[in-house]
């Protein structure tokens, strides 16, 4: 038998410990954990609670992107704990403010837009009538 029979060809699954069983498996412990454990404040305390660093949990959604919508889960639900307790006074509200927003959540922003057509010419006594209007919606008597 020469070297070449016995080496692994480059690209081989060999080495490979993960399947998408094994990820489901390990996905579904770590919501499990963060439903029960109240101490669970952040995804990487999610991904500790099995054993397992951020960078490894990283790997395998690269390698089974299926799996995202989960790792979003496991973030509201952790999100949602923390909104409870600050909104129950059990947490700091601004810590916790801080904390869902580090989490991904973001403030709620209205745009009002009003359009007008400002081409148009305006006589001396419309242009004063609309700057009159213009201020008693700004507050200016």
């Amino acid at each position: 038998m020469n070297g070449e029979e016995t080496r692994f060809k480059i690209g081989n699954k060999v080495g490979e410990k993960w399947t998408k069983d094994d990820v489901y498996e390990l996905i579904e412990n770590m919501y499990t954990n963060t439903e029960k454990d109240v101490e669970i404040l952040c995804f990487s305390d999610a991904c500790m609670s099995v054993g397992f660093r951020d960078s490894h949990f990283d790997y395998l959604m690269k390698k089974f992107p299926v799996f995202e919508s989960t790792k979003k889960d496991i973030q509201k639900r952790i999100v949602s704990r923390i909104n409870k307790a600050a909104l129950n006074n059990d947490k700091n509200v601004t810590a916790s403010i801080w904390r869902m927003k580090q989490l991904g959540e973001t403030d709620k922003v209205e745009n009002h837009n009003i359009n007008e057509d400002i081409t148009q010419e305006l006589t001396e006594e419309e242009r004063k009538e609309r700057i009159k209007a213009l201020k008693k919606k700004l507050g200016d008597k």
